[in-house]
């Protein structure tokens, strides 16, 4: 995803229902939000949804 592209926020939106119900990809769209904020402690607290969903290496990397 490219962080300075101006459509990045819609993109975002868009997915979200796209990948509702499925766990890695929520978590995944949860987390490239978190990060386009800026928002350390959104990025912290995807560490549980990716370590629910088995994404043991990406929740290490969440935290």
């Amino acid at each position: 995803m490219l962080a300075t592209s101006p459509t990045v926020a819609g993109r975002l939106a868009e997915a979200r229902p796209i990948v509702a119900g499925n766990p890695v990809c929520e978590a995944i769209v949860q987390w490239a939000a978190a990060l386009l904020d800026g928002d350390s402690a959104a990025v912290r607290a995807t560490a549980a949804a990716f370590e629910a969903a088995g994404c043991r290496y990406r929740a290490s990397r969440s935290v």
